[in-house]
């Protein structure tokens, strides 16, 4: 059985530029877009309809707690190893070991 942790989200003082919030902004659309799409990511038109309404998928009339799928896990993996390497050519190496969960965080993951 799949275990989901809650995070939070801790922007640094120093990440707050408009172009840093420009991409922040980007990371969560697409977070907020996934959990969305999720609860209906292979149901047919008239299965959406029946269950959003004509409009289809709405944000403000989203019920229930919004869970982003592996789309967003492997985005952010994909980010943390962007950013922990030092050259282009370690960036394939850093995304595996964002991938690896610590021995701390697979503790962590157990017990809840």
């Amino acid at each position: 059985m799949t275990t989901r942790r809650k995070e939070t989200l801790q922007v640094p003082a120093q990440a707050r530029t408009p172009k840093d919030a420009g991409q922040l902004a980007c990371l969560l659309g697409g977070a907020i877009g996934d959990a969305l799409g999720y609860r209906v990511e292979f149901d047919r038109w008239p299965e959406i309809e029946r269950k959003c309404g004509p409009a289809g998928i709405q944000l403000a009339s989203a019920r229930g707690p919004l869970v982003a799928s592996d789309d967003t896990q492997m985005t952010l993996f994909t980010l943390e190893g962007m950013t922990r390497a030092t050259s282009t050519d370690g960036i394939v190496g850093e995304i595996r070991e964002a991938r690896r969960p610590s021995d701390d965080q697979s503790v962590k993951e157990s017990q809840t």
